[in-house]
């Protein structure tokens, strides 16, 4: 078959990227082939190694991803467990972190912990045991009893090129960019929460409704929906507590008109509304055409 693919390339140019396990290093044994799958430099890809950046660049990627009710930071204890679990291996990990997921949301503890993270290992990699051991193990015999483990460690071009990717400044960048987005989240919080004391509710209940709101929707980005989420929780509080109330407006004396008035402009009411609910407009003027008329 290699050599097949060999005769398509060479007679219509038809251009074949060779990918296998360690065990297929055997099919290469005569030089034409062998040369051919090394015509742009082979490349073998490695278990991820615990000190390496490649290693903590992955890690923090997925840790993002988290779906349960209460997302956790990411430890030294839960690095070690998920590494200890995986080996390195990136498909490995990626099944432990979903496996992790479910079972913390099954089971009730909505978090992501150590003991859950060994426990889903141990009830789900048990076809995978033997071969994650012998890698833990790091007996050259032990791993070469399964053939398309046994990776022969290679020096030369492929690490010389690895070490020019500079996965510490990636890693850097990544960082970087995680807390630009935090300080985002965190501006448009404190916005939403002075456009809500504007409009008369206190802090306290600015600061709970507008971490619900975002809470329910941590991606939003929009200032405006914010607001008229966090305000519409508001008013079904007040409505709850007090169904007389007067005014769904309530205003200091002393505030500025102008910012009264955009700040109703935020949950979708018109200047006259909002100077009407705050006492301004003391009454809707009326004429009664008849009675002038007679």
């Amino acid at each position: 078959m290699l050599s097949f693919f060999v005769l398509l390339s060479n007679v219509i140019s038809l251009p074949t990227i060779l990918i296998g396990t360690p065990k297929a290093q055997a099919l290469f044994s005569d030089f034409r082939i062998a040369r051919r799958g090394s015509g742009q430099g082979d490349v073998v890809w490695l278990p991820m190694k615990k000190n390496e950046s490649s290693w903590r660049l992955f890690i923090e990627g997925i840790w993002d991803y988290q779906w349960v009710r209460s997302p956790i930071t990411l430890t030294k204890e839960l690095d070690d467990a998920m590494y200890e679990v995986c080996c390195g291996i990136t498909d490995i990990a990626v099944k432990i972190f979903i496996l992790a997921q479910i079972r913390a949301i099954t089971s009730g503890t909505e978090m992501i912990s150590p003991e859950i993270i060994r426990s889903v290992a141990k009830d789900n990699l048990k076809l995978v045991e033997p071969m994650l051991n012998a890698l833990r193990t790091g007996n050259a015999v032990q791993i070469a009893k399964y053939g398309d483990i046994n990776i022969a460690p290679i020096d030369g071009f492929v690490a010389a090129e690895q070490s020019k990717l500079d996965l510490g400044n990636m890693l850097q960048t990544f960082q970087q960019a995680r807390k630009e987005q935090q300080v985002s989240a965190e501006r448009l919080k404190q916005d939403a929460i002075m456009r809500l004391t504007l409009l008369g509710i206190p802090e306290k209940e600015a600061k709970q409704n507008v971490s619900k709101v975002l809470s329910d929707k941590p991606h939003a980005q929009n200032i405006q929906e914010v607001v008229q989420e966090a305000y519409k929780l508001y008013l079904g509080l007040i409505e709850e507590k007090q169904s007389d109330s007067k005014s769904q407006f309530q205003f200091n004396e002393d505030q500025d008109l102008r910012k009264m008035v955009k700040a109703g402009k935020e949950i979708g009411s018109t200047a006259y509304q909002v100077l009407k609910e705050a006492g301004y407009i003391a009454s809707d003027f009326s004429l009664d055409i008849g009675s002038e008329i007679g």
